[in-house]
């Protein structure tokens, strides 16, 4: 009976550690992501031989430089510095701030203006200038949306385990956080639109203005 209840203290123990390792790893793996991401960003606008902007470098290597500490702190090598990140507030400071870098970056990156992601092509006849974005740095546009994306699902699991949300919880959790991520990507690449084509007299045909203007208020 000894023996039985020992198996059965030893099994619970190991379904428990399993569960309580399982956003850490998560996270190791979107840190690791996140770093890799910001990297080829990096890589890609420094290399644009057209357009450079110093903010979008400073703030990819803040985005690679918290990421990579993270990352290490996650593989455990260094356990001092595994003890003072991984789980603790300073890990939930690093993501807020990675969300907030890249929230900075997107609008930089995806105006077409700048001519770094995007670009604006089109034609002009008469009276009527049509005009659309479109890509012109594919590593840059996708990537950047990746990165983004990447920095909000690390934020997600950070306050998933500091809120003890776990189970069928965190399923619906990370499917409204899929939707806020699409919402505000449509956000912002309709307020874009809305402020360097719309905003243009004849700088469109009317119908593609309200489409946008749809888009802007309902986020989908």
């Amino acid at each position: 009976m000894a023996s039985a209840t020992a198996s059965n203290e030893d099994f619970t123990s190991t379904i428990a550690s399993a569960i309580t390792s399982a956003p850490t790893t998560d996270r190791l793996n979107e840190w690791a992501c996140l770093f890799l991401l910001s990297a080829i960003v990096l890589t890609a606008h420094e290399t644009d031989d057209e357009t450079k902007f110093a903010s979008v470098t400073a703030f990819t290597s803040i985005s690679l430089t918290l990421s990579f500490v993270a990352t290490v702190a996650h593989l455990g090598k260094i356990s001092s510095l595994s003890v003072l990140f991984v789980g603790t507030i300073i890990e939930s400071i690093f993501s807020l701030l990675i969300v907030a870098i890249w929230a900075a970056l997107l609008p930089i990156i995806m105006n077409p203006a700048n001519g770094l992601a995007q670009m604006y092509v089109g034609k002009s006849e008469g009276d009527v200038a049509d005009f659309q974005a479109t890509i012109s740095n594919a590593n840059l546009y996708f990537l950047s949306w990746g990165a983004g994306i990447c920095a909000l699902s690390v934020l997600a699991t950070s306050i998933r385990e500091r809120c003890g949300v776990g189970g069928m919880g965190a399923l619906y959790t990370s499917k409204w956080y899929l939707l806020l991520v699409a919402s505000v990507i449509v956000i912002i690449e309709s307020t874009i639109f809305k402020k360097q084509v719309c905003g243009l007299e004849n700088g469109t045909e009317g119908y593609t203005c309200r489409r946008n203007t749809y888009g802007l208020v309902t986020g989908k």
